[in-house]
């Protein structure tokens, strides 16, 4: 199992996504904390990867580039996630990419979507695919990553040429109605499968730390700042590594880690959470059911019950 920590350096960000499950707004990490938390994720082996992500992490260009040379040179892979919205002169684009990639930045998520054009004008694109183009040809993995809310939009940079790269990719996003883009009409053509119900948890944890301390086990957009029901700690009030040891024996999170939430409904068939679960709307994914699972009172009496099992009792040990 490979656990990530992705550090959430700030809400800040220039662009104004209207389906953004993490609204901009003030409030940056403090560097000592972010500091903290990777000088214990050194010294106890915690986590295999680092990530940081915002708002817009790249607004916290210095501090990146210290944490990760730090990352880097104590043998841990890092990267981050940019929407790009930073950019401004070619010579400072080049300043930065460089220093990425002097700070032993392994992999780069890249969101190009439709909604940037209020804020990054078309003539910015070819510096864009610059900056593309400088992270693949230095060895970075990069992801595209492109939210549609039709079939009809496409990626408005063309990219597809570097897809014959080893180390690029491209992913396409629908709109989905969850976090804070609640209400929104989503758009995506597959539907939850319960015969693939596996929790993302089953890769590894990822430990995603806010700027207000708050730590949730996975990225968690469809709760974060809302109803924080997976909230699994706050750094600024109980050490990290405790919180990491309290989320790898905590029932729930170990239960749809190991079987799913197929596996979830066998083990609490009389619970009425799953009926209005499915009954309330179509379920997008794993995360979306486990949001609509998290957000009903009956969750407490899944846990409880399951704490109560000697099967997830030996599991958590």
């Amino acid at each position: 199992m490979r656990n990530i920590l992705a550090l959430s350096l700030t809400n800040r960000c220039p662009l104004r996504c209207s389906f953004c499950c993490v609204p901009p707004g003030p409030g940056d990490m403090d560097l000592a904390i972010a500091q903290g938390l990777i000088a214990d994720c050194i010294r106890h082996d915690l986590v295999q990867e680092v990530g940081f992500t915002g708002g817009e992490p790249m607004l916290r260009y210095n501090d990146i580039v210290q944490l990760g040379a730090s990352l880097d040179a104590a043998g841990i892979s890092w990267g981050m996630t940019t929407g790009m919205g930073w950019l401004g002169s070619r010579s400072t684009m080049h300043t930065k990419a460089d220093g990425l990639l002097g700070a032993g930045i392994r992999s780069i998520s890249v969101s190009v979507d439709g909604t940037h054009g209020r804020e990054i004008k078309p003539e910015k694109h070819p510096l864009i695919r610059e900056f593309v183009e400088r992270m693949v040809n230095g060895g970075i993995n990069v992801t595209i990553s492109v939210t549609k809310e039709n079939d009809a939009e496409a990626c408005p940079i063309e990219l597809t040429d570097l897809l014959d790269r080893r180390n690029f990719r491209m992913e396409y996003h629908y709109v989905a109605p969850v976090g804070h883009a609640d209400g929104r009409a989503c758009h995506a053509q597959v539907r939850f499968d319960m015969r693939d119900s596996q929790c993302p948890l089953k890769k590894g944890f990822t430990f995603s730390v806010w700027p207000s301390g708050d730590v949730y086990p996975c990225c968690s957009t469809y709760t974060v700042n809302k109803a924080k029901a997976l909230r699994i700690g706050n750094v600024r009030r109980t050490p990290f590594v405790d919180i990491v040891a309290a989320a790898l024996n905590d029932p729930y999170l170990v239960t749809i880690r190991e079987v799913g939430f197929a596996g979830l409904i066998l083990l609490t068939p009389d619970s009425p959470v799953w009926t209005e679960a499915f009954m309330n709307g179509p379920v997008q994914d794993s995360c979306h059911l486990c949001a609509k699972v998290l957000a009903n009172p009956g969750f407490q009496d899944i846990r409880t019950a399951l704490a109560q099992l000697p099967e997830a009792s030996a599991t958590a040990r």
